[in-house]
């Protein structure tokens, strides 16, 4: 018989990461030092993620319950936050499923500072940072958040 080598584990990781990233801060946004990548546009970071996740995938046209979206990088949670206000400004009731997959999770309080950058996205960002706190997956309105790490 050939020898039994048991259940497979998983491999460490070989890259892994401190609790927090590391970052600088430019003027509100926050800048990942070990990628060099800035986490939204200096220029308006709230006008491109609609305009690149929302309009650049016709997301708004293809609308149905039950739907799902899949992110890769929550980052600050920028993309949900301007999803979650089309979804209320067009009156969708949902529910649509965003599942973002993080590799690289922000601190708590990183998201905050980040996300104090957006006031229009005052009420839904006061939503995202309250929800988090808790086990997801989350009901934000008519969007179901699930963050997988």
């Amino acid at each position: 018989a050939p020898p039994s080598h048991g259940p497979r584990r998983p491999s460490p990781d070989p890259d892994p990461m401190p609790d927090g990233l590391d970052l600088d801060w430019q003027g509100g946004v926050p800048v990942s030092r070990r990628f060099g990548d800035p986490f939204f546009s200096r220029e308006g970071g709230a006008a491109e993620a609609a305009h690149v996740f929302l309009e650049g995938t016709g997301m708004m046209g293809r609308l149905r319950p039950g739907v799902t979206v899949l992110e890769l990088g929550f980052g600050t949670g920028l993309n949900a936050l301007v999803t979650l206000r089309a979804l209320r400004e067009a009156a969708f009731r949902g529910p649509l499923r965003f599942v973002s997959l993080e590799r690289f999770p922000l601190a708590p309080a990183d998201r905050a500072r980040a996300l104090a950058a957006f006031p229009d996205l005052a009420p839904e960002a006061a939503e995202l940072l309250a929800a988090l706190r808790a086990p997801g997956p989350w009901r934000l309105g008519p969007l179901v958040l699930e963050v997988l790490e």
